[in-house]
């Protein structure tokens, strides 16, 4: 599969896709100004890997009504079709963490490509929000505390194995399996991911990818 095949298939899934259900990259909620910078690699059906960065930010926070709400956003970079996207999305904080339903709870949000000009969001899904940013994983599975060395040093990480579902038009389907190793030291609390995907059409495997991320950044001076 090539790059402009996964491009294809984002956009299948991404814009067209219904309700998913994956914890991902937030755990917990820290204070506004928290960033986490992830790197990693994406290994797509043709056994090409190809690099990838995820910026996960607190960029602000309003409390209308005693419903605090808070901006987050999502860069996703790297050797991809589309190399650059920036995901701005408003949701309430009571959303942003353990088992919740951020993208189903999205208030307003706007997605750049590139260098193209922001472009408002009629909900909170798409393909990366829905596979870094869901809700609560099934059929969880706890995994045995390992010691992840990452830029918050040395730590010794609980993890979970979990899976989530993605339904796109056209016959498309995207199988989610997750494994997540979390620390309360970091941001979000996520120090490292492992997303394996597989996509089929009409009950046909389409291709397989799979996307290592790990911890390697961090503050809490985030700006939009």
């Amino acid at each position: 599969m090539s790059r402009g095949s996964l491009l294809a298939i984002i956009v299948l899934l991404g814009l067209t896709a219904g309700s998913s259900r994956a914890d991902g990259l937030v755990y917990q909620l820290n204070g506004d100004g928290a960033w986490v910078q992830f790197q990693g690699e994406v290994t797509i059906p043709s056994g090409a890997v190809l690099p990838i960065e995820v910026v996960l930010k607190s960029v602000g926070r309003m409390d209308p009504l005693d419903n605090p709400l808070r901006w987050i956003e999502l860069k996703v970079s790297g050797d991809l079709d589309v190399r650059t996207q920036i995901i701005k999305l408003l949701i309430p904080e009571k959303e942003l963490q353990e088992g919740a339903d951020p993208l189903a709870n999205v208030v307003r949000g706007w997605r750049r490509a590139d260098n193209q000009s922001p472009k408002a969001l009629e909900n909170g899904r798409g393909f990366w929000q829905q596979v870094l940013l869901a809700g609560a994983l099934t059929n969880v599975q706890p995994l045995d505390k390992v010691t992840i060395d990452s830029k918050l040093g040395s730590l010794e990480c609980e993890g979970l194995t979990g899976q989530a579902t993605v339904r796109g038009d056209n016959g498309y389907e995207m199988a989610l399996k997750y494994e997540v190793r979390r620390h309360p030291k970091a941001p979000f609390g996520v120090v490292a991911c492992r997303i394996q995907s597989e996509v089929s059409k009409n009950g046909k495997t389409t291709g397989k990818t799979t996307i290592d991320l790990h911890l390697s950044g961090f503050g809490a001076d985030a700006e939009s």
